[in-house]
C-alpha cells in the first residue's frame, strides 16, 4: 500500500532479498493462500498448516498509523487470518 518508507520495511527487504514476491493489491493470492492482516476476524491455527504448505501466506504490509485507510475489500482471494497473539 505504500505507506511506509522502503529503506526501513521489512516487507520491502524480504523483497529485495527475494524472500517474498509483491503482489498489487488487486491481484490475487494464490488458491486458498492464508492472508495475514490486521483486518481478519480468525487467527491463524495449525488447522491451517495443509493450506500454508500448498498454498502460501500473503501478507498485507500496511502502516498501523494508518491501517484505518486500507480499503480491504480492494484484496482478491485467500482466507484473512489474524496472528495469534
Amino acid at each position: 500500500f505504500g505507506q511506509c518508507d522502503a529503506k526501513r520495511c521489512t516487507g520491502k527487504k524480504l523483497s529485495r532479498a527475494g524472500w517474498i514476491k509483491e503482489l498489487k493489491p488487486s491481484q490475487r493470492c494464490r488458491g486458498r493462500a492464508i492472508v495475514l492482516s490486521p483486518d481478519a476476524k480468525q487467527s491463524v491455527c495449525p488447522d491451517d498448516r495443509a493450506v500454508i504448505q500448498q498454498d502460501g501466506i500473503c501478507v498485507v504490509d500496511c502502516s498501523w498509523n494508518r491501517v484505518d485507510d486500507v480499503c480491504f475489500t480492494t484484496l482478491k482471494g485467500g482466507q484473512p487470518r489474524l496472528l495469534p497473539f
